[in-house]
């Protein structure tokens, strides 16, 4: 039940944020360093970091309504 909960936030947050969304399928599923991630997106590792703490941010909030 919570991975169905996690799929369908995920879902909500790529129609906000598609590169966020991005970012915690590689990170979280794909087990990508930030320097990957970085590299898959093709963005800076600092800009992977920042959208890794907004969408861990995010997904926190809304999974515990």
């Amino acid at each position: 039940e919570e991975l169905i909960d996690l799929d369908e936030k995920l879902d909500e947050l790529a129609q906000l944020n598609e590169r966020l969304a991005k970012v915690v399928e590689l990170r979280f599923f794909g087990k990508l360093t930030i320097y990957q991630t970085a590299q898959a997106l093709d963005v800076s590792e600092s800009t992977v970091k920042r959208d890794w703490a907004k969408a861990r941010g995010w997904l926190y909030k809304e999974l515990e309504n």
